[in-house]
């Protein structure tokens, strides 16, 4: 019997062949896709953005910027504002310690005065506050209108809550008296009165603050 081999091909052969030359190409094929894959990834990287996409950024940053100084001339704005209203606020009132020196302006519709705090001396259940006042104006004023407000020492400024509960116990603690005092503040001249605040002992007049009113005006006619 003769064993030779012939050239001829199995089912299993041929099956084992494609299997590998489908293999081959898959491969082929995933490797060609990879490598495409990162040439696309390098192009695009490299392309970058288009100029309407920077002339967009441009436009945006400079928008953002625009608001940022917008915002700070506001806040700025606001700030003075305040400062402002604070400073008009506080040219009507005069404010005084027992002991303290020198005069201080004193705002009202009618005029500007000058008023200083002569001294403080006890007086029945109260204090008597003897006040001196300068017209700085040219025309006379008549019972000018009294407004004083006294208290304790304000407490220590501090960033604690017990602070904040001070200062409000203290504010609520002020009082206020409002008289007419039946003088003439001639011109040019220092007119002396008095006000007796009570009950009030000596350290509750630590803090004293004054406003004055005067609508009833005297102007010679010539």
């Amino acid at each position: 019997m003769d064993n030779t081999h012939t050239g001829k091909s199995t089912p299993i052969s041929d099956t084992i062949g494609c299997i590998t030359v489908l293999a081959v190409v898959l491969g082929i094929g995933y490797f060609a896709f990879l490598g495409a894959k990162s040439a696309w990834a390098s192009h695009t990287a490299k392309k970058g953005p288009t100029p309407e996409e920077i002339q967009a950024k441009k436009d945006l940053d400079l928008l953002r910027s625009r608001i940022d100084m917008l915002e700070a001339a506001h806040t700025q704005m606001q700030a003075e504002m305040r400062f402002a209203a604070s400073a008009a606020e506080s040219a009507k009132t005069a404010s005084f310690t027992p002991g303290s020196a020198g005069y201080q302006l004193v705002q009202s519709k009618t005029g500007t005065f000058l008023v200083r705090l002569d001294k403080v001396a006890p007086y029945a259940n109260g204090q008597r506050l003897t006040f001196q006042v300068a017209n700085t104006q040219s025309i006379t004023y008549k019972n000018p209108t009294i407004t004083v407000t006294w208290s304790t020492a304000a407490p220590e400024v501090t960033e604690s809550e017990d602070y904040a509960k001070a200062y409000e116990t203290w504010t609520a603690s002020r009082r206020t008296k409002t008289e007419t005092v039946f003088i003439e503040l001639q011109p040019g001249w220092w007119s002396t009165f008095n006000i007796v605040v009570s009950p009030a002992t000596a350290s509750e007049v630590a803090n004293i603050d004054l406003a004055l009113t005067a609508t009833i005006v005297s102007i010679p006619i010539r």
